[in-house]
């Protein structure tokens, strides 16, 4: 095996191992957020409330 062969394999996988670290450090870091949007409920859409004007 080359030295540059090594070197590359080397690149490779330290950027995996990163990326793999990032989205784990990303999950454990926003994971209340996560939740919050999964069980996030709409507010329900009342009817709009209608104001009449008095007469003078």
């Amino acid at each position: 095996m080359s030295a540059f062969s090594q070197i590359a394999a080397l690149v490779f996988a330290s950027a995996f191992i990163l990326a793999g670290w990032t989205i784990v450090s990303m999950f454990a870091a926003y994971r209340h957020k996560m939740m919050a949007g999964l069980l996030f409920e709409p507010i329900p859409q009342d009817q709009p409330v209608r104001r009449h004007a008095r007469r003078a």
